[in-house]
């Protein structure tokens, strides 16, 4: 259904010389399945978190926002408004800086900032 991504997952994608190779998905609804999805036939890891939805074929499912990030090189939270500040509040003890993400991280169907 979907054709080969258009987009390659390196550098110049996150503005760092490092090469994006695990991604942490948190919620796996229709938008967090197929952009997981993507990702995984990129050739990217996707550890995926989802209270309700299953992960999709090729995603490390996860028991919580906070061990899907762990260790992830960029994080897509995919999650509904509802579920956004507790989200956030569950996968920061997991963030490697401790520190707020920077405002590409602010948006539609992102986190919230309490």
């Amino acid at each position: 259904m979907f054709a080969a991504p258009a987009v390659q997952w390196h550098a110049e994608c996150v503005a760092t010389d490092a090469v994006v190779q695990v991604v942490a998905v948190l919620g796996l609804g229709e938008a967090g399945a197929i952009i997981s999805r993507d990702l995984v036939a990129s050739g990217v890891t996707v550890r995926g978190y989802d209270p309700v939805a299953g992960a999709p074929d090729g995603v490390v499912a996860t028991g919580s926002d906070a061990e899907a990030c762990a260790g992830a090189d960029l994080v897509l939270s995919l999650t509904t408004a509802h579920e956004a500040e507790a989200a956030l509040a569950a996968s920061l003890p997991a963030s490697s800086s401790g520190s707020r993400p920077g405002p590409s991280s602010a948006g539609s169907g992102s986190r919230t900032w309490p």
